[in-house]
């Protein structure tokens, strides 16, 4: 996480993680935010409708209020 949060606050551009699967991906995500103390907004990009499904079972997991759209 480290290695991610001084990435992050190096760049302050975006980060492209690859490699993970669907619920380590958004728990990863989830981690980073909270290690970053980020109260902004985070984009997803995604492929395809199915993809969007997955990523809202999976973030609202760790966030049961959180706004999809």
């Amino acid at each position: 996480m480290q290695d991610i949060k001084t990435l992050w606050q190096s760049t302050k551009k975006s980060i492209n993680i690859t490699g993970l699967t669907e619920t380590v991906k958004a728990g990863f995500l989830c981690a980073i935010k909270e290690t970053l103390n980020h109260k902004g907004n985070m984009t997803i990009l995604v492929t395809n409708r199915d993809d969007i499904r997955i990523w809202r079972r999976e973030l609202l997991y760790f966030y049961p209020d959180l706004e999809v759209r």
